[in-house]
């Protein structure tokens, strides 16, 4: 009898798709040099967004609507973006793509944290080189990409072991089977599920790429889609070692170009005798239901979100999601006799063009104090310390940018950001009843305000810089009432890229 996994993975790899569909595809990095210059031409409504709601993309899907690119405004700086874009990223349809990219590099920084809006750590300067090895043929894609980076050690959030001489580790690490009708996964890659450009509530790319299985099966109009690990052993309050699973499931459905919708749903399980379980694994399910429906005890912890991209008039963008993990009675006040206070999050963003070639965003986001986590230091959302969420709680954020293109292949972007920061912190472990205190804003509140420039340029068509300098106005710092500071944050990276196609006979 054939097993239903194999015929789940004939059905997504149906030979009925012709050849261009069958074609494989390997995904650009979140992070990849190339992103910059795609997500402005997609705010600016330059090109279509090829995935709403989802990152990355996969390198054809940026070819195909960079090649489709609306130009007839553009300026003459954005144009010759495109088409250098066009010529990196384009290949033979139907052709077997072998690329080996390298590079070297070095950066430096005032603070040792990816997030700048809440530095943490000392200035330092670092090394790195690696080389990103992918690949193509007819419905495989594969990718390895293993580095060295000094900065490795000095990142707050990196948890890898930081005594390695030299210091490295393997990402965008992965086999995927595409096919017409969706894809297998095996692999690290760093995802974002929700609005482009700020951490999705339920899967992101703060934490360092993890393995996961993942798997999507659907159409263009509708799909769903299962991601699963294994996550970090933990002891729980009786010292006994537990443990801890995720997975992060999502309903999407895109029945007009200008609507794309999901519902998602991201479980944590964990006990001592704890194994994958397939009850947490559909996507057509939530799971806190799964949970009353199979009578099973309460150690795992259901996460329920929504997310929605509305296409306006005038490459106008409204994007937003909301998650939803608890309500109490009290609402926002905490209550006085349920377990635990809301756990809520909430963010909403729009783009809009500002003409002369300039994308225009303003967004705002909050995430209550108990979010991410419970009474059971097991249950927090989390792997080795770092949200897989999004990696703070307790926090109000509000922020406008812009970004522009004034020559080929330079990006610009000023912003303004307004943080408000709460003393709670997924990674503490919940108080006794009956003293949650607020919803929000716990303790003293800590309050940012971020005035920065962030840039990317590409120069002799081989050299990346990329640069972020900002004044942070900080009142109350470190949630010390009355204290205050003015800081400047920065950082500098740079890196020259060789290598490219690899013709094998």
């Amino acid at each position: 009898m054939r097993s239903p996994i194999l015929s789940l993975v004939a059905i997504l790899l149906s030979r009925s798709a012709p050849l261009a569909a069958q074609q494989a595809s390997p995904y650009v990095p979140i992070d990849g040099w190339v992103m910059p210059y795609v997500e402005h031409l997609i705010r600016a409504g330059v090109i279509a967004d090829p995935d709403p709601l989802t990152r990355p993309l996969r390198r054809a899907a940026i070819a195909a609507a960079l090649a489709e690119a609306d130009t007839a405004s553009a300026g003459a700086a954005t144009r010759e973006t495109i088409r250098r874009l066009r010529a990196e990223l384009s290949a033979p349809e139907g052709v077997p793509l072998y690329r080996a990219d390298m590079y070297v590099g070095a950066s430096a920084a005032t603070q040792a944290r990816r997030d700048p809006l809440r530095p943490q750590g000392a200035s330092y300067g670092a090394y790195q080189a690696g080389i990103q090895l992918a690949g193509a043929v007819g419905p495989i894609a594969l990718s390895s990409h293993v580095y060295t980076d000094r900065y490795l050690r000095l990142d707050p959030d990196y948890t890898g072991k930081k005594d390695l001489n030299p210091i490295g580790r393997f990402t965008d690490a992965y086999v995927s089977l595409q096919g017409k009708y969706g894809e297998v996964f095996l692999g690290a890659l760093a995802r974002n599920w929700g609005p482009t450009g700020i951490d999705g509530f339920v899967t992101s790319p703060y934490a360092y790429s993890y393995d996961h299985v993942m798997i999507r099966a659907g159409t263009p109009t509708v799909r769903a889609e299962v991601l699963a690990t294994e996550l970090d052993d933990m002891k729980n309050l009786g010292d006994t070692l537990v443990h801890r699973y995720w997975s992060s499931t999502r309903f999407v459905v895109r029945p007009w170009r200008w609507l794309t919708a999901s519902i998602d749903n991201a479980t944590l399980w964990y006990g001592p005798n704890r194994a994958f379980e397939l009850r947490f694994l559909n996507p057509m399910k939530l799971s806190f239901v799964t949970r009353a429906d199979d009578s099973l005890p309460d150690n795992q912890k259901s996460i329920v979100a929504g997310s929605v991209r509305i296409g306006l008039p005038r490459h106008v963008a409204l994007q937003g999601s909301l998650m939803i993990q608890g309500i109490s009675s009290g609402f926002l006040s905490g209550g006085c006799c349920d377990r635990v206070p809301s756990r809520l999050g909430l963010m909403g963003l729009i783009d809009f063009p500002a003409g002369h070639g300039v994308a225009a965003r303003a967004w705002g986001s909050v995430v209550t104090r108990w979010a991410y986590r419970s009474t059971e230091p097991e249950s927090a959302v989390m792997l080795r310390g770092v949200g897989l969420g999004q990696n703070f709680a307790d926090y109000l954020e509000l922020g406008v940018s812009a970004s522009l293109v004034p020559r080929p292949m330079i990006t610009l972007s000023p912003e303004l950001v307004f943080l408000e920061q709460g003393e709670g912190d997924l990674r503490l472990v919940n108080q006794p009843l009956p003293d949650y205190g607020p919803t929000i804003f716990g303790g003293v509140i800590e309050r940012t305000l971020r005035l920065g420039l962030t840039g990317r340029a590409q120069l002799l068509r081989r050299v990346d810089l990329d640069f972020d300098a900002a004044l942070h106005f900080v009142s109350n710092k470190d949630h010390v009432s009355g204290a205050s500071d003015t800081r400047f944050v920065g950082q500098v990276k740079g890196a020259f890229r060789f290598g490219g196609p690899v013709h094998l006979p």
